[in-house]
Formats: C-alpha cells, sequence, structure tokens
C-alpha cells in the first residue's frame, strides 16, 4: 500500500517527510538534513568590526524561539538549530526596538554576517556613526583654531622682534 512517512522532533515539528509505496519487505532510509545543525550569527559595524553585547533572536523553522548574546569577537553561536526559513533579530542589550531584523534560509551550518551600519565600535563603546562624523569635526575644527591662534602668536613675536631691532639699530 501507499503509506505517508513523517519525521518529527521532540516538539512535534515535521523534520523530514515522504510517500512511500510498499508492497513487500523494503528498508526506506530518511535523511533529516535540516535538523541539528550549527548556525553562528557574526553581528558587525560600519568598518566590520564585531560588536559584542548584542542581543540575538532566532526563530523560524518550526522551532521554539533562540536567544544568545554576542561575544568579543561580535558572534553569537546556536547549535541544534532546524533549518529552513529562520529570521534572526538583533537588540542592544538596552532597547526592545530590534536595529535589524532579516530572514534567511538555511540549508546546512553557516555563519550569517549582519551589518549594522549605523553603528561604530569605538573604544569598545558603540557610537552611532553620524556622532561619530560630528565628533570628528569638532576635533578637526579645534586642531585647526588651535594651529591658527599657535601661528598668530608665533608670528606675532617675530613681528615685535623686528621691531625692537630695527629701533635699536635707530
Amino acid at each position: 500500500g501507499e503509506y505517508r512517512l513523517q519525521v518529527l522532533d521532540n516538539n512535534g515539528v515535521v523534520l523530514n517527510e515522504t510517500i512511500v509505496n510498499l508492497f513487500g519487505d523494503q528498508n526506506v532510509t530518511m535523511r533529516c538534513d535540516l535538523f541539528g545543525i550549527t548556525v553562528t550569527v557574526q553581528v558587525v559595524d560600519y568598518f566590520g568590526q564585531g560588536i559584542a553585547n548584542i542581543n540575538v533572536k532566532l526563530q523560524g523553522g518550526g522551532q521554539p524561539l533562540m536567544t544568545a548574546k554576542t561575544q568579543g569577537d561580535g558572534t553569537a553561536t546556536f547549535n541544534n538549530v532546524i533549518g529552513g526559513n529562520l529570521e534572526v533579530t538583533l537588540y542592544t542589550t538596552d532597547s526592545s526596538d530590534p536595529l535589524v531584523a532579516q530572514t534567511y534560509s538555511v540549508q546546512d551550518s553557516t555563519t550569517l554576517q549582519l551589518k549594522i551600519g549605523k553603528y561604530v565600535v569605538l573604544a569598545g563603546m558603540l557610537v552611532e556613526a553620524s556622532q561619530l562624523v560630528t565628533i570628528i569635526i569638532i576635533i578637526l575644527a579645534v586642531l585647526l583654531v588651535l594651529a591658527l591662534e599657535i601661528y598668530r602668536r608665533t608670528h606675532a613675536k617675530a613681528v615685535k622682534g623686528e621691531t625692537e631691532s630695527t629701533d635699536k639699530e635707530s
């Protein structure tokens, strides 16, 4: 007869399904390639540096929500994942609003790289790229003013010294 075979995980999620026609003694092999894979999520900033302490949520593929925090190199690893369409969502530790949410089709163990272009890691702190640009502009303006002031003072001393030497000669 015709039989429908399913392989389920502990939560009742269908890992593989097939229909088999059996008319005698027969062995049937079913592969569950999407079960038990490892997914590593790497979170990087605008310049490609890993961002630590980002909350990563992984869900989809009929599995329960999985969460992890990124390590110093910006990676979070999830083991025994059921593949398929997985949604990866990133949060800062002090926010409930997601930074990034992307869906991936995962068929085997892989590393997913998510870039948060809005932020830059500066001395271990997460800084918005626009704030970094503003800080750099302010620093450059202060350095320019200091350079002009130093030039003005040294130029004024040189002119004053020439005037005094000219008066002594007269």
